[in-house]
Protein backbone atom coordinates (compact mmCIF):
# COMPACT_ATOMS: atom_id res chain seq x y z
CA UNK A 1 0.00 0.00 0.00
CA UNK A 2 2.20 2.82 -1.38
CA UNK A 3 0.71 6.51 -1.55
CA UNK A 4 -0.45 7.92 -4.57
CA UNK A 5 1.01 11.62 -5.38
CA UNK A 6 -0.95 13.77 -8.28
CA UNK A 7 0.67 16.48 -9.35
CA UNK A 8 -2.02 18.61 -10.84
CA UNK A 9 -1.36 22.30 -11.83
CA UNK A 10 -0.52 22.92 -8.14
CA UNK A 11 2.76 23.78 -6.33
CA UNK A 12 2.56 21.50 -3.57
CA UNK A 13 2.02 17.81 -4.65
CA UNK A 14 -1.64 15.89 -3.46
CA UNK A 15 -0.58 12.77 -1.18
CA UNK A 16 -3.11 10.28 -0.08
CA UNK A 17 -2.51 7.31 1.61
CA UNK A 18 -4.28 4.87 0.01
CA UNK A 19 -4.01 2.28 2.88
CA UNK A 20 -6.44 4.84 5.03
CA UNK A 21 -8.89 5.81 2.26
CA UNK A 22 -12.33 4.15 1.87
CA UNK A 23 -11.94 1.03 -1.48
CA UNK A 24 -7.96 1.53 -0.97
CA UNK A 25 -8.08 3.31 -4.18
CA UNK A 26 -5.76 6.53 -4.40
CA UNK A 27 -7.85 8.91 -5.94
CA UNK A 28 -10.90 9.30 -3.54
CA UNK A 29 -10.90 11.29 -0.73
CA UNK A 30 -12.08 9.82 2.28
CA UNK A 31 -12.64 10.10 5.88
CA UNK A 32 -9.06 8.57 6.85
CA UNK A 33 -7.34 10.96 3.97
CA UNK A 34 -8.97 14.09 5.59
CA UNK A 35 -8.23 12.75 9.06
CA UNK A 36 -4.70 12.53 8.19
CA UNK A 37 -3.95 16.05 6.59
CA UNK A 38 -5.96 17.09 9.79
CA UNK A 39 -3.56 15.32 12.06
CA UNK A 40 -0.27 16.67 9.59
CA UNK A 41 -1.38 20.02 9.63
CA UNK A 42 -1.52 19.98 13.75
CA UNK A 43 1.81 18.52 14.36
CA UNK A 44 3.05 21.19 11.55
CA UNK A 45 1.72 23.89 13.97
CA UNK A 46 2.87 22.63 17.00
CA UNK A 47 6.05 21.70 15.83
CA UNK A 48 6.40 25.46 14.45
CA UNK A 49 5.30 26.60 18.01
CA UNK A 50 7.98 24.75 19.47
CA UNK A 51 10.53 25.75 17.21
CA UNK A 52 9.75 29.28 17.68
CA UNK A 53 9.89 28.88 21.35
CA UNK A 54 13.43 28.19 21.45
CA UNK A 55 15.33 30.78 22.92
CA UNK A 56 17.97 30.77 20.02
CA UNK A 57 20.59 33.89 19.63
CA UNK A 58 23.55 34.08 16.54
CA UNK A 59 26.35 35.52 16.77
CA UNK A 60 29.05 36.66 14.22
CA UNK A 61 32.43 35.49 15.31
CA UNK A 62 35.83 35.44 12.97
CA UNK A 63 35.32 31.99 12.40
CA UNK A 64 31.61 32.53 10.85
CA UNK A 65 28.13 32.28 12.55
CA UNK A 66 27.62 30.61 16.04
CA UNK A 67 24.41 29.78 17.29
CA UNK A 68 23.98 29.32 20.76
CA UNK A 69 20.79 28.17 23.00
CA UNK A 70 19.87 31.02 25.77
CA UNK A 71 19.33 29.99 29.23
CA UNK A 72 16.06 31.05 30.11
CA UNK A 73 15.18 33.05 33.19
CA UNK A 74 11.65 33.82 35.27
CA UNK A 75 11.05 36.66 36.36
CA UNK A 76 10.30 35.66 39.74
CA UNK A 77 8.94 37.50 42.99
CA UNK A 78 12.03 37.55 44.55
CA UNK A 79 14.23 38.56 41.68
CA UNK A 80 11.48 41.67 41.37
CA UNK A 81 12.65 42.64 44.21
CA UNK A 82 15.92 42.11 44.14
CA UNK A 83 15.89 44.56 41.11
CA UNK A 84 13.51 47.24 42.67
CA UNK A 85 16.48 47.31 45.48
CA UNK A 86 19.63 47.72 43.36
CA UNK A 87 17.50 50.28 41.52
CA UNK A 88 16.20 52.22 44.22
CA UNK A 89 19.54 51.73 45.73
CA UNK A 90 21.40 53.44 42.68
CA UNK A 91 18.70 56.01 42.52
CA UNK A 92 19.89 57.05 46.16
CA UNK A 93 23.75 56.42 45.66
CA UNK A 94 23.14 59.24 42.46
CA UNK A 95 20.97 61.83 44.21
CA UNK A 96 23.36 61.62 47.18
CA UNK A 97 26.52 62.63 45.10
CA UNK A 98 24.31 65.27 43.03
CA UNK A 99 23.41 66.79 46.51
CA UNK A 100 27.28 67.18 47.04
CA UNK A 101 28.08 68.51 43.96
CA UNK A 102 25.91 71.18 44.87
CA UNK A 103 23.56 70.24 41.74
CA UNK A 104 20.42 70.04 43.60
Amino acid sequence: MSPSVSLTGTIWPKVTLSCLVEGGRGGEQGVGAMRVRAFSIVGLLFATVVVAAIPVSPQVTPRGLEISVDQAQAVTYRRARVTARRVDRRTYRHTRRAVRRGVY
